[in-house]
């Protein structure tokens, strides 16, 4: 019985993984027209998180909560 409960956690824990490696290709052609707008997503993304990262700081989150 160990060695089914052993086998079936492994089998559970490979296949996110193994969904993941057969996905990979699939993803890169889904999202190669994305490509082009790279640069700018950094950028953005770069500056949301610094503005979050500043709002923790001054504890001023609650200007974009809503209560």
């Amino acid at each position: 019985q160990g060695a089914r409960l052993l086998g079936s956690f492994s089998l559970g824990l490979a296949l996110p993984f193994i969904g993941t490696s057969l996905a990979l290709n699939r993803y890169f052609a889904a999202f190669a027209h994305l490509r082009v707008y790279y640069r700018a997503i950094e950028i953005v993304s770069g500056a949301f998180l610094i503005v979050i990262g500043l709002m923790m700081i001054l504890r001023s989150a609650a200007l974009v909560t809503y209560t």
